[in-house]
């Protein structure tokens, strides 16, 4: 009987430490509509508030099912504030190496 007692003790304790946890664990992502991000971006920048509409589209995150389309909007805004090196900057990781050198050459 006392080892039934100890055990269902120390279960308890792990049980509550595990759920424990679990809840400091959790991470709490807002939900965005990035489809609505994305139309009013594209508005934005058809207003040519280009520095506007990559402020919303940054908001974006990375796992996204829109995060490229905003990706290309994003480079297409900087593109018309005539910040080349950025929009090389930031489409640089589409590339492969071989094709930095044609990117840069097309944009100058």
């Amino acid at each position: 009987m006392k080892i039934a007692k100890k055990l269902a003790v120390v279960f308890t304790v792990l049980l509550i430490a595990f759920c424990q946890q679990k809840t400091f664990a959790q991470n709490y992502v807002q939900l965005i509509n990035s489809q609505k991000i994305l139309d009013d971006g594209v508005a934005l920048y058809e207003e040519e508030k280009y520095e506007d509409a990559i402020k919303l589209y940054e908001k974006v995150p990375h796992g996204d099912t829109n995060y490229f389309a905003v990706q290309y909007e994003i480079s297409l805004s900087y593109y018309k504030l005539k910040k080349y090196d950025v929009v090389i900057a930031h489409q640089l990781p589409g590339f492969r190496n071989e094709a930095l050198p044609l990117v840069k050459y097309m944009i100058n």
